[in-house]
């Protein structure tokens, strides 16, 4: 049984246990700063205690452990220029094969190369293939596989010495051995529980059950009797410390983990070892409002055309698009560099909240104790103060009502609804596995569907199963915490993959007036003057301009 103990009212991890038959088989410890950041983790089983020290852009700094001391120093935009002792260097342009600022050019002495695209084509003993939308095709080295993609982008299939793995969706894929191998996961509140191993050839039948640390790496697998079967413990960038899992590929944070060492987190394939993505982020995080919003209300010129950083990376001349198009941006700095008069007067954020997010090679902004990134892409946060915290409001009580009473507080309808889209009669409190109509939540006329894939005390996620804002497959959490008196909702989205720089920067633009406008709704609940809630296309035309 796994166990999670939170603290309040940040409701943070404080404790993660699984148990059988009254034995521990892990139980860890968790303690954050006062940022949020994870400052120790204890094996209440061993007893070892890890340490973990941050800079003050709140990028992991220090490890320290049993027979473990490292260190970890970055650049000014972000890079790694020292982890444990070993020292990279970066190129100074993009052009040709050359690397650019963000492409480690050497790694402890080993040189890597990359394409135009900045797709990573060489590292020391292994070549790297991409096909036209830049996704890998072939790796060849000490270990050699290949891959294809179905057309939404998502990996179809992996070839590993002549046998074919064919994913048939997320949670099934078969092998084309003589065995005729097949592997179902199976799913709980957004992560993976246990899979079956099937075999034909001989017939075979195993189950296993899956068990994740605090960032949902598979730490343990236990099986159908809840005996222990294997165990394995990871570094802070997700690289294998000690032990090891077998049983499934499934690993850090969940993610599929190939026999390159490579982990497939969708849009891209991150190298745990060198604690970097082997291609660049295609989304660029942020958004600025443009003349009549935003930065446009604290002196911009009203003429200046803005497409906010949200853009396609292969673009070409990205560099200076950027530069041209968000001239604001460098007028007056960052969205976090602003004032509180001109913040408050801007009304939306602009640009990435977190400048470490314009790395397009980095980890979770260098801080992968704190974050993870289910798709490859790290689109965008926001965060709303709510109101001040007291008996009557407090994070529990303000995300029990959200997930009671969706639509008093969506910016648009929430109707239940079952897989044929026929609606559901009754409430509509979200409930884990069911399906949910965001009426008009993709413009008037276009309904997003979306599934509730986990719910906690103090959050809970939206899967988009189909529709006209967000890809398939994208994801969004919300959550609710207190910081020095205040309640605040916090908005978490990974898209799936890129729609390309307009449609990227289209959306994102929507995203920042539709959570902001769920903020004002849930405001409204609980702060007088009570009020009906605002639905997002009753006040978008004002916004944009219309």
């Amino acid at each position: 049984m796994d166990t999670y103990y939170y603290n309040s009212p940040m409701a943070r991890l404080s404790q993660l246990q699984v148990t059988s038959g009254g034995s521990s088989l892990f139980n860890r410890s968790y303690d954050y700063d006062p940022v949020g950041n994870v400052q120790s983790i204890t094996n209440n089983i061993s007893g070892e205690n890890q340490s973990f020290g941050y800079d003050p852009l709140d990028r992991l700094s220090s490890w320290n452990a049993t027979n473990v001391s490292q260190q970890y120093n970055y650049d000014p935009i972000g890079n790694l220029t020292a982890k444990a002792g070993v020292a990279y260097t970066y190129g100074s342009n993009g052009n040709g094969t050359g690397a650019g600022p963000h492409q480690a050019r050497t790694i402890g002495g080993q040189s890597y190369s990359y394409d135009a695209n900045g797709n990573m084509t060489s590292s020391p003993g292994r070549g790297y293939t991409w096909n036209a939308e830049n996704q890998l095709t072939a790796v060849t080295g000490t270990a050699s596989e290949s891959y294809t993609y179905d057309g939404d982008g998502e990996r179809a299939s992996r070839t590993v010495n002549g046998i074919t793995t064919v994913y048939l969706g997320p949670l099934l894929d078969v092998d084309n051995n003589s065995a005729g191998t097949r592997r179902n996961v199976y799913m709980f509140n957004g992560q993976a529980i246990a899979q079956r191993t099937t075999t034909s050839n001989p017939v075979g039948n195993t189950l296993v059950y899956l068990h994740g640390d605090q960032l949902g790496s598979v730490s343990l697998t236990t099986s159908n009797a809840g005996s222990y079967v294997s165990g394995q413990e990871f570094d802070p960038w997700g690289a294998i410390r000690s032990g090891g899992v077998n049983e499934t590929k499934l690993n850090y944070t969940g993610q599929r983990k190939d026999d390159t060492g490579l982990l497939y987190y969708h849009a891209r394939y991150y190298n745990p070892v060198i604690a970097r993505f082997i291609s660049a982020d295609t989304v660029v995080p942020g958004m600025a409002m443009g003349a009549g919003g935003a930065l446009g209300t604290i002196g911009l010129d009203k003429n200046t055309s803005m497409k906010g950083l949200t853009v396609d990376y292969h673009e070409p001349g990205i560099n200076s698009a950027v530069a041209g198009e968000n001239q604001s941006t460098y007028q007056h700095g960052f969205w976090f560099q602003l004032s509180k008069d001109d913040k408050q007067k801007a009304k939306t954020p602009y640009g990435p909240l977190n400048p470490q997010a314009l790395n397009r090679y980095s980890y979770v902004l260098n801080n992968p104790l704190r974050y993870t990134d289910p798709t490859g892409h790290y689109d965008y946060q926001y965060t709303w103060d709510i109101g001040p915290a007291s008996s009557n409001f407090t994070p529990e009580i303000a995300m029990a009502y959200m997930i009671k009473h969706p639509q008093d507080v969506f910016p648009f309808g929430v109707i239940e609804i079952d897989s044929n889209g026929n609606v559901v009669s009754g409430e509509t409190t979200l409930k884990v596995g069911s399906i949910y109509k965001l009426a008009n939540a993709g413009g008037p006329g276009v309904d997003n569907w979306v599934k509730v894939t986990k719910i906690t005390p103090y959050s809970f996620t939206f899967e988009e199963i189909a529709g006209g804002f967000d890809p398939v497959g994208s994801t969004i959490t919300f959550s609710i915490f207190e910081m020095g008196g205040e309640v605040y909702l916090h908005q978490d989205a990974h898209t799936k993959y890129s729609l390309g720089g307009f449609k990227d920067w289209l959306f994102t633009q929507g995203a920042a007036i539709a959570w902001m406008t769920q903020a004002d709704n849930l405001r409204r609940v609980f702060f007088p003057p009570a009020d009906v809630p605002y639905y997002m296309w009753d006040i978008f035309p004002p916004y944009i301009g219309w």
